[in-house]
């Protein structure tokens, strides 16, 4: 188990700054909201949230269609959707997901409820940080989580610091780090999993959160601008003896009557509305460029291009995907690894190996080429390769589809059909005439 001077010193050292910022801005939060101005000019603070946008389109993208597993292990496929089921493994995934998004990692704790059934659930980093140690291929050694309790009365609350390790969960106090609570969990590792979003553990709009900025401000700047014309000052030339009541009049009627020398108008900021439109499209076009991120509104995207024209669409944002499905997968695998240790020490003889995963990005799809395709690889690789090329829509679960078809082969190996009788009728031939009866 962590120490207690370790414990203080992660606790010391862990700076939230740039998590609370990332939260802000995806939960729309953003700089121009404390933006001032002087009295009596327009302050419009509009915010766009590109970041809710950005980790909501990869989120979808990744995993809009769920994770599938197989084995070649029935009995460990059976157990695990047990618990995925329990655990509403499906919306789970989608969670961590956009942690991954927005922080550059979810985290999630593995443990046993009341009932001692395996449960999983993600935990915000903003209140658990995960602890390494410095080997070339880094290993979890510990994570600590941090939680408040309010007394009945709401008169009192309480910190707390949860501490994990690859035996035990203890529970100390925050304030005086006494001890509160301690139980091991046999799991046979420390029951916590980073899923981390990429090797740099940045989050998708982190590299352009400038750029949204900047967004934000020439929106509202344009914004001020319009509400400027909208308050512009009236001006009167060589028509000094114009009164309050002559304005008044002028107002209602909306004449103005003029002297020859006269003139009117309006005092107005210039503005150059073509290069404030091409400053935010080239905004726009930047923050969609960097984050790979597919910008649905962009008119070329809605034409019906074919499956390749789609593809190179959508090539930029599948690498990212691939990249974070590579990662993702990482933490799955430690997820089952986790699973199946405490079932081992129950008794049962599980390899978390034997389970693979298939991510199905969630884009436009042409059904009949992916079927035409399964056909022609049936016979040619093991049904089951064949049956992972359909889509999800088709073949939720491989595993639970190869019984199904094993079942109906059975079905048909033991269905017996009755032999179609054969009526023999014998021929006489009459002695007298010839005839045969």
């Amino acid at each position: 188990m962590l120490s207690v001077e370790r414990i203080r010193y992660e606790l010391q050292t862990w700076d939230t700054t740039r998590l609370n910022k990332l939260r802000n801005y995806y939960d729309g939060n953003h700089d121009i909201l404390n933006r001032t101005m002087d009295e009596g000019k327009p302050n419009n603070k509009l915010v766009h949230n590109y970041p809710s946008y950005i980790v909501d389109m990869f989120q979808g993208y990744l995993l809009g269609n769920p994770v599938t597993y197989s084995s070649t292990d029935e009995k460990l496929m059976e157990t695990l959707q047990d618990i995925f089921n329990y655990n509403d493994e499906q919306d789970e995934n989608s969670e961590l997901t956009r942690q991954a998004g927005t922080y550059g990692r979810g985290q999630e704790i593995i443990y046993l409820d009341e009932d001692t059934n395996i449960r999983f659930n993600e935990v915000d980093p903003l209140a658990m940080k995960i602890i390494y140690n410095q080997d070339i291929t880094p290993k979890i050694i510990g994570a600590i989580r941090v939680y408040s309790i309010l007394s009945d009365d709401g008169m009192t609350e309480t910190e707390y610091v949860e501490c994990y390790d690859e035996r035990e969960v203890v529970t100390y106090e925050l304030t005086n780090m006494n001890e509160v609570d301690r139980f091991e969990h046999f799991f046979g590792d420390v029951p916590v999993v980073d899923y981390l979003n990429n090797s740099s553990v940045k989050g998708d709009f982190e590299d352009v959160l400038s750029l949204v900025d900047a967004y934000n401000l020439s929106r509202s700047n344009k914004t001020n601008d319009l509400e400027y014309f909208t308050d512009a000052y009236l001006y009167l030339v060589n028509m000094s003896g114009t009164t309050t009541d002559d304005v008044v009049e002028m107002k209602n009627n909306r004449v103005l009557l003029l002297d020859e020398s006269g003139d009117a108008g309006f005092l107005v900021k210039p503005s150059n509305v073509e290069d404030s439109v091409q400053q935010v499209k080239n905004l726009n076009n930047d923050i969609h460029k960097f984050t790979k991120a597919i910008d649905l509104s962009d008119e070329n995207f809605q034409t019906s291009d074919s499956g390749v024209a789609m593809g190179y669409k959508l090539a930029a944002m599948r690498n990212i995907a691939a990249n974070k499905e590579r990662k993702f997968k990482k933490g799955l695998q430690r997820r089952i690894e986790l699973i199946c240790n405490y079932l081992n020490f129950r008794g049962a003889n599980f390899n978390y190996l034997d389970v693979s995963m298939k991510f199905e990005y969630n884009e436009p799809i042409n059904e009949t080429a992916r079927i035409d395709g399964a056909l022609k690889l049936n016979g040619f690789t093991s049904k089951e390769t064949a049956l992972s090329y359909l889509p999800s829509s088709i073949v939720s679960d491989i595993t639970a589809e190869m019984k199904a078809i094993q079942s109906e082969t059975d079905s048909y190996a033991d269905t017996t059909f009755d032999e179609p009788q054969t009526v023999t009728t014998e021929v006489t031939t009459n002695a007298n005439d010839g005839t045969k009866v």
